[in-house]
């Protein structure tokens, strides 16, 4: 009887038998569409203007800078987090 395979096994495969996936984009060779980015950086270069700005465009259905096409033809929803300590003078 063949062993199950669990989901904590380890599961090696040669790169050869990996497939590249086509990536779409939300914003044109910038964030991928369903894939995890990571905003990093020191305080006060702009990053909560960015994902503000991000935000504004996706809800209103507006393109992105420098004239690229929105990645969906209507407004879509976007939630904008902000850290339990914002405003509180944390540094």
């Amino acid at each position: 009887m063949a062993k199950r395979r669990s989901d904590d096994d380890l599961v090696v495969r040669s790169a050869s038998k990996v497939r590249a996936k086509t990536i779409r984009w939300l914003v044109p060779n910038v964030f991928a569409l369903g894939q995890l980015t990571i905003i990093d950086g020191d305080p006060g270069l702009g990053k909560s203007l960015l994902m503000l700005d991000l935000a504004a465009r996706l809800s209103t259905g507006r393109s992105w800078p420098a004239g690229a096409a929105a990645a969906e033809p209507a407004p879509v929803g976007a939630t904008f987090q902000m850290p339990e300590s914002a405003g509180q003078g944390t540094e």
